[in-house]
């Protein structure tokens, strides 16, 4: 699939001779923007989406360093006769500049045409010094055409889309966005301080003779300018290597105890709430972790008769010569997601992006587009957060970070996070038959209440089980779980993708729930889990399990491994 950046680019391209060369001096946009700016002489500017250098040949006049990154190839052409070395084709998500290398970057009426605008503001930020100062000019999507009287700008905007007259034509993967000033600035203040936002009064919409509503009510303007001040980085390395807290807990009561390694204090509602309809959701995770024909053969009559409930989590390295059976359940229709390349979580960015991106490119070799994650033993932390975004993942479920609770987004670099955790039952039916043999109905009883209970507080039921390959009753056993959680309680089935999208259509992140708050209240302990002291011995056990696992291989090993596997096979052949 062709990457939707490039085809934006491609457009440019095409267009590249109706864009104009030259701002006005006396543009309303400009006088913005430069009144924000301040005092720009020898300061270090870059443009965003400069095109032919219509704001960086003013910056330039007027004493500053000026830089300028674009998509567009033909643009940059007449833009590199300002400067033929300080005009650079790149995207906003990565551009290649050192971090803290400029005062200013400046945007004009080009976030509207980036798709993913948060990592756009990541890597600005990554960029801008300490202090230094971001500033977008761009439209807003409540004004008022200054032609057509009281007309709305979005109303005429659509009207040519349809008739094929806008920049985009109609069968184009993507239509640029007019933005809610409001939403956006609360957007700004997640990476900025000092965030603000101001209404731009155009000399057309003074000089119409309806100018006076243009000038009472200044959001029936076109265009807005937003601006804040990139915050100090100090501390931010210590908050990124950090993680939550994971405990072993014990679950259940009598012979029904298990443990599990979960988070130390676990959420009970989002930042802001929920809306009420997140409860009555039933939806069951099943992580793919080992393959073995006959054991996976057993959940083919469970896929088959509850598919729009299951998400299945594939780790591909079991998988990797059993791509068949993926291939079957995406026949199924079943949803398919990742659970890793390699069964581990590491604790660097790069390691995690390799191993995610690893079995991303597995999956969509198979015509599978994956954008939602399991942590391999449901380890979390910041670098795998950052590795998802990176990677475009939506989701993720790691009951390391949270359990038996609500969907949130983590607090990252002082923000949200772009990924959304969607909690689970921590508790695997496999935990009850490891070390003892129980009763298939005593540990039905125990999800049954389980359910109850969740029902009872006001959670999403989202239970979690394995494809064991030791333990033959696991199948039957979940199927008897979700009759119970759907025929019979009557609660909607819901793979997790499907989790995601109705969490997002409920709740506006970014100003709170789209109704009333839900107060959830707090299990009982026998779901809840109740912390564990393990003795020491135990936990050396379990630390030295971590080491030896052959699944642990970092990319800086593999690619040792391939060199010195090239480097033999060079030698042999010499040899003979």
């Amino acid at each position: 699939m062709v990457k939707l950046e490039k085809l934006i680019a491609e457009r440019f391209d095409v267009l590249a001779d109706t864009f104009p060369s030259f701002i006005e001096k006396d543009d309303a946009r400009l006088g913005a923007i430069l009144r924000n700016a301040g005092d720009i002489a020898g300061k270090r500017v870059l443009e965003v989406g400069c095109g032919k250098g219509r704001v960086s040949r003013i910056f330039k006049d007027q004493g500053a360093d000026i830089y300028g990154v674009d998509v567009s190839e033909k643009l940059l052409q007449e833009a590199k006769n300002i400067s033929p070395f300080s005009f650079i084709k790149a995207e906003a998500y990565q551009m290649p500049f050192k971090d803290d290398t400029f005062d200013i970057v400046v945007m004009l009426e080009v976030f509207e045409h980036i798709p993913d605008p948060h990592s756009a503001l990541r890597e600005i930020t990554r960029v801008l010094k300490n202090d230094g100062k971001l500033i977008v000019v761009d439209r807003n999507k409540f004004s008022l055409n200054n032609r057509r009287f009281l007309v709305p700008n979005l109303l005429i905007k659509r009207y040519h889309e349809l008739k094929n007259e806008w920049m985009y034509p109609k069968d184009f993967p993507y239509r640029e966005r007019w933005f809610d000033p409001g939403r956006v600035h609360r957007t700004f203040r997640r990476y900025f301080k000092d965030a603000g936002y101001e209404y731009i009064i155009s000399d057309g919409e003074r000089k119409r003779w309806w100018h006076f509503v243009f000038k009472l009510v200044p959001q029936t303007r076109h265009f807005v300018l937003w601006h804040g001040r990139r915050k100090h980085k100090r501390g931010e390395k210590r908050q990124y290597r950090e993680g939550k807290r994971a405990v072993v807990k014990e679950f259940g009561a009598g012979h029904l105890r298990v443990r599990e390694k979960v988070a130390e204090t676990p959420g009970m509602r989002s930042p802001a709430g929920t809306k009420s309809r997140m409860s009555g959701i039933f939806t069951l995770r099943i992580d793919a972790d080992e393959y073995e024909e006959k054991s996976f053969s057993g959940y083919s009559g469970l896929f088959e008769k509850y598919k729009d409930a299951i998400t299945i989590f594939f780790n591909v390295n079991s998988f990797k010569n059993a791509a068949g059976e993926i291939k079957k359940c995406k026949q199924i229709g079943l949803d398919i997601q990742s659970h890793g390349f390699y069964h581990h979580t590491y604790s660097d960015y790069k390691s995690n992006r390799y191993n995610i991106r690893k079995a991303k490119v597995f999956f969509e070799n198979l015509g599978v587009r994956t954008k939602g994650f399991a942590s391999p033993m449901g380890r979390w932390n910041l670098p795998l957060m950052r590795a998802l975004e990176d990677e475009g993942y939506a989701y993720s479920s790691d009951f390391a970070y949270d359990y038996l609770s609500l969907p949130t987004r983590p607090s990252m670099d002082r923000r949200y996070c772009g990924i959304l955790e969607i909690p689970v039952f921590p508790v695997a039916p496999e935990l009850f038959f490891q070390k003892r043999q129980c009763e298939i109905s005593d540990v039905l009883g125990y999800y049954k209440s389980a359910i109850d209970e969740m029902i009872d507080c006001g959670l999403p039921v989202i239970i979690y089980a394995h494809t064991s390959v030791d333990h033959g009753e696991i199948p039957k056993l979940l199927e008897k779980i979700v009759d119970y959680a759907v025929p019979d309680k009557g609660l909607s089935p819901k793979n997790m993708t499907e989790v995601h999208d109705h969490w997002q259509r409920g709740v506006d992140h970014e100003n709170g729930p789209a109704g009333n708050i839900v107060s959830v209240k707090t299990p009982h302990p026998d779901f809840w889990g109740r912390p564990v002291n393990e003795p020491f011995y135990r936990k050396m056990k379990d630390r030295l399990k971590d080491i030896i696992d052959f699944e642990r291989i970092t990319p800086v090993d593999e690619l040792r491994c391939n060199r010195i596997k090239k480097a033999m096979k060079i030698l042999a052949r010499n040899i003979l």
